[in-house]
């Protein structure tokens, strides 16, 4: 599957498990662009998602915070490298 594919796939998940209650609170704290989806629900989600170093620096760079949550879950540990871990920070 096309890599636009599954992050359409990703977000369509992430639509489907938004929570506006909580969104509403995140943006409250800050966050500009949140589904307000839950953590444990997050990785739910991502249990459903193989390991993907191109999946997972797409979503990060959507710089939503529940894609960037599901970046960190889905990279590879052999591909997390210091200047990755670096850029992400």
């Amino acid at each position: 599957m096309e890599l636009r594919e599954r992050v359409r796939k990703v977000k369509e998940m992430l639509r489907l498990s938004m929570d506006g209650s909580t969104a509403a609170r995140l943006r409250h704290l800050g966050y500009k662009l949140t589904f307000g989806v839950t953590y444990p629900r997050l990785r739910e989600l991502t249990a459903e998602i193989e390991p993907d170093a191109e999946l997972a620096e797409s979503l990060w760079g959507l710089r939503q915070r529940e894609t960037m949550l599901i970046a960190t879950i889905i990279m590879p540990t052999e591909c997390c490298t210091s200047e990755v871990a670096e850029r992400w920070v």
